[in-house]
């Protein structure tokens, strides 16, 4: 989990480097985007493929996820997940548009309209707002399912909530691309640093008491002389 914390962040960061530069990766964008428009006028649908993957990463899907697994959260009376599951989906936003105006770069055909390029909104929706969703109601269903009550084992749950994060972040990405309103180096800057913040967020989980109790043990009495 240190690991990919680390290796999203400095991920991020080559990319960011990359395009303020102008390096391979950044140059790499306009050949991406004109075989996506081969493609496209060979007879491939690029463009309805890329408008339905990209729904995963839409607004009305994620903030419908987020809710749904808030509200289960607080049915299980997971107060504090509950909170860092939402905080998280409005911090995305904040996020996003704050990179957006920093590197003001523009989409592909220079379509104003549709604001900022770097980094994919919707991209960074899918890997972060929902893979933190996902994370978080895994971790609740692992802190309050009663002995004996679960279809899986520990270690399957878990992968199967990170290969189900891992599949919607880059389909999503690959949307975005197919559509033609990101460039490949925007996707893949929003799933490092969408990969940062949850390997950030397991980290933290992974921190506290295995039953579910935040904060430190409380430390045994030490008995007293008297009592020796």
């Amino acid at each position: 989990m240190l690991g990919a914390l680390v290796i999203g962040l400095a991920g991020f960061g080559a990319v960011a480097l990359d395009e303020a530069l102008g390096g391979p990766l950044q140059r790499s964008n306009a050949p991406v985007n004109d075989a996506v428009s081969a493609w496209q006028a060979a007879g491939f649908p690029a463009h309805a493929v890329g408008n339905f993957l990209s729904q995963i990463g839409a607004w009305w899907f994620v903030t419908l996820a987020v809710t749904a697994g808030a509200a289960w959260m607080l049915r299980k009376r997971q107060w504090v997940m509950a909170t860092w599951n939402v905080g998280i989906a409005l911090a995305n936003s904040l996020i996003v548009d704050g990179l957006k105006l920093l590197f003001q770069s523009a989409r592909p055909g220079d379509n104003g309209a549709l604001g900022y390029s770097f980094p994919s909104g919707h991209t960074f929706a899918a890997t972060a707002a929902l893979g933190a969703t996902i994370i978080l109601v895994a971790e609740v269903h692992r802190r309050t399912r009663g002995k004996g009550h679960h279809l899986l084992g520990t270690r399957a749950e878990w992968t199967v909530a990170l290969s189900l994060w891992g599949l919607l972040a880059t389909l999503t990405g690959l949307g975005r691309v197919l559509i033609q309103q990101h460039w490949l180096s925007d996707v893949v800057a929003s799933w490092a640093l969408g990969l940062a913040l949850v390997a950030g967020l397991l980290l933290g989980l992974s921190r506290t008491a295995p039953a579910g109790a935040t904060g430190p043990k409380v430390p045994a009495a030490k008995s007293s002389p008297q009592a020796k």
